[in-house]
């Protein structure tokens, strides 16, 4: 089972091989990024260069934002503190728990988020960042890095399931 760090690693390293602006203006894929695992209680974001976790940020708590714009500000501000450190970040990649448009980076709701529903997060988060941003659901995210990193590594085909948190599960319960 990955941990929060591998997630945001693997998210990082997503970015750099997968997006087809950072290939095209890249030569080489050890370049520094943002991984952001997007969760229902916390996000949490990582620095990333390749393959390497340089460094995590606090997580920041879902619960203390009321909707996108206040959560996306955060996100954009810890992007920002993080290049501080890290001048050389080049993009951001996102897991989100829901259902995404990722050729376009539009979140269309949250599974366990409220008041998710039909954020252009890519465009929000890229003009917040001036960084070109990568959205995908959280669960491809984790099955892709399973397959390229992971215990899946080799093999032609992986199927991977996602179980939430048992605290998330029980919550959901009439």
């Amino acid at each position: 089972m990955p941990n929060d760090e591998w997630l945001a690693t693997t998210l990082g390293t997503f970015v750099i091989r997968h997006s087809t602006f950072v290939i095209s203006h890249m030569s080489d894929t050890a370049k520094t990024s943002i991984g952001i695992d997007f969760g229902g209680t916390s996000v949490k974001l990582g620095v990333c260069r390749g393959d390497e976790l340089l460094v995590t940020d606090e997580p920041i708590p879902t619960a203390n934002f009321h909707g996108p714009a206040a959560l996306i500000s955060e996100m954009a501000a810890r992007v920002a503190k993080l290049q501080k450190t890290y001048p050389d970040i080049c993009a951001i990649g996102v897991g989100v728990p829901g259902l995404v448009d990722f050729d376009h980076g539009f979140v269309h709701e949250l599974t366990n988020v409220p008041g998710w529903k039909h954020v252009p997060l890519k465009a929000i988060l890229g003009e917040k960042t001036g960084l070109p941003v990568l959205v995908e659901n959280d669960a491809n995210a984790m099955v892709y890095a399973e397959f390229r990193y992971g215990a899946a590594r080799g093999l032609k085909n992986v199927v991977g399931l996602t179980i939430p948190p048992l605290r998330q599960r029980l919550d959901d319960v009439p």
